[in-house]
């Protein structure tokens, strides 16, 4: 049985600012050619969501099944092309509706410094 398509959506409980606020963050986008990888973080299930407690960052994130699954395909082996282009094929979607949620995931991510490039 092939999953049905949600957006994927995280929460963030108990941010903490890591970059200065006049500092933005790296913009996200597809076609960097280099792998994504997750630094450790301690993860819970949460009912259907996932938790991510970020002991570094002192912040909790919950991501709904979508944002668990672009989280655990950071696997240091996949761009984020290929992220989007496994989470098209699993759901049976197209790229084009894949791709906007998992930057708006990746984005949290990565100024969290949870996800970053993985290194050549």
């Amino acid at each position: 049985m092939v999953p049905s398509w949600e957006e994927p959506r995280v929460w963030i409980m108990h941010p903490q600012r890591r970059t200065p606020p006049d500092e933005a963050p790296r913009p996200v986008s597809l076609g960097t050619g280099k792998a994504l990888v997750r630094r450790p973080a301690v993860e819970r299930r949460l009912d259907d969501d996932r938790v991510l407690i970020d002991v570094i960052g002192k912040a909790t994130y919950v991501l709904n099944p979508t944002a668990w699954e672009s989280w655990e395909l950071c696997d240091g082996r996949r761009t984020p092309d290929q992220i989007v282009s496994e989470l098209a094929r699993r759901y049976q979607v197209d790229e084009a509706t894949v791709a906007p949620g998992f930057l708006r995931v990746l984005a949290v991510l990565e100024a969290a410094e949870l996800v970053v490039e993985a290194d050549p």
